[in-house]
């Protein structure tokens, strides 16, 4: 028998899916840690107070209102996810400083998504000993496009300084779950 033809809310709905299924990936298979911040632990506190509420009045209004705040949780992990996936980042540091001087470090950002934005990108470089040293906010990178920002840093004495790595954070969107 054979399949009626797909309009475009299906083929709408099946890309949905797709992008769904591998934020979840990305989400179980990725090195990136999640970071519960103090605003986050009391939205938990207050989920579970209205969680245990609703079990014990076995009011429906309350098991709604703790369904939400569950999605809530989970959206804040899936969106942060998905903001951080496909940024790359490149950092431009002069060879040469004078110690007490200050220098000017360029970090540039990436967004290599076709379609979607990446919103709320935190940079924060170190030095070798995992010592930051500098940190630059991103409020959104369009798709495809970049963008750079600049810090100043101040090398205090003489000698060699390495830089380690750039890390990058979001609390996109509702600052419930920071994904590192």
């Amino acid at each position: 028998m054979a399949r009626p033809p797909r309009g475009n809310s299906s083929r709408l709905a099946g890309r949905f899916g797709r992008a769904i299924r591998a934020t979840l990936g990305d989400i179980r298979s990725s090195h990136r840690s999640f970071v519960v911040p103090a605003e986050g632990w009391i939205f938990v506190v207050v989920t579970l107070a209205i969680g245990l509420a609703a079990l014990n009045t076995s009011t429906q209004l309350l098991f709604l209102v703790f369904a939400m705040m569950c999605a809530f949780w989970t959206l804040s992990a899936v969106m942060a996810t998905s903001s951080l996936r496909g940024v790359a980042l490149q950092r431009t540091a002069p060879r040469v400083a004078t110690a007490g001087d200050a220098v000017t470090i360029r970090i540039r950002a990436s967004n290599r998504k076709q379609r979607a934005a990446s919103f709320s990108i935190r940079v924060i470089d170190s030095l070798d000993r995992n010592l930051a040293i500098g940190a630059v906010f991103f409020a959104r990178i369009p798709p495809g496009e970049e963008r750079s920002e600049n810090y100043r840093a101040i090398f205090p004495r003489r000698g060699i300084y390495r830089f380690s790595r750039l890390t990058v954070a979001t609390r996109f969107p509702f600052g419930l779950i920071e994904r590192h």
